[in-house]
């Protein structure tokens, strides 16, 4: 079923006699809900007054999802991991963060111990960090996955961002105020004037100079 995007809470609760269930090479199935497979069997008393509500599963045997685009695996799925006589999860792109830690810390010791042939190949797609990383050596280092917030921040970056920009305006601040403290040092110094000398000439014969006497002539020394 290529076109297969989700199997939703209790669609296949209508088959409780369910041993084998199938569902590889859908490249577009990204849910598996947890209830797929449950259904609620009510219970009446003997005297009739009271009702009982009861999850049921089926008494599956084989379960193969190889080769999906799920990233999640709801521990509910299943009544009794351990019991399963396949279990096939691999060649899935899954995301290893806290809500599938019960992966790392169950689920993978019951495929090393029963399944062990298809160990392989089960590894994370995100979060980045982590990309190709085997679910199996996750369990080996008893790893604990760190849960993803909502914008999918990543505080192992951000942190050094944050750093950095710390560092920044630190040093900034001395920048600036050495600079506002040369602006005022100029503003209330005296006008600086260039390398002048000045030297009296006579004024030439016939002009006229008004009052005064003396015509100064201004040379720059460069």
């Amino acid at each position: 079923m290529p076109e297969l995007v989700a199997l939703q809470e209790n669609s296949l609760a209508n088959v409780p006699l369910l041993q084998s269930f199938s569902c590889a090479n859908n490249s577009k199935l990204v849910l598996l809900h947890g209830t797929t497979f449950q259904r609620t069997s009510v219970v009446t008393s003997d005297n009739g007054n009271e009702r009982t509500s009861t999850v049921v599963w089926p008494p599956l045997e084989k379960l193969i999802l190889s080769n999906n685009a799920l990233q999640r695996l709801d521990g509910t799925l299943v009544a009794r991991w351990d019991r399963l006589k396949l279990l096939d999860i691999r060649f899935n792109p899954w995301l290893c963060d806290c809500e599938n830690q019960w992966m790392v810390s169950s689920l993978i010791p019951i495929l090393e111990a029963n399944h062990p042939q298809f160990l392989n190949n089960i590894k994370c797609r995100e979060p980045v960090e982590m990309a190709n990383i085997n679910l199996l050596d996750l369990d080996h280092k008893n790893y604990h996955m760190r849960c993803l917030d909502l914008f999918n921040h990543r505080p192992e970056t951000d942190s050094i961002l944050l750093i950095v920009a710390l560092l920044v305006a630190l040093l900034s601040v001395p920048l600036c105020l050495n600079l506002i403290l040369c602006a005022r040092k100029r503003r209330s110094a005296p006008p600086t004037c260039p390398n002048v000398h000045y030297s009296r000439a006579f004024y030439k014969p016939g002009v006229r100079t008004g009052s005064t006497s003396d015509v100064i002539s201004t040379h720059y020394i460069l």
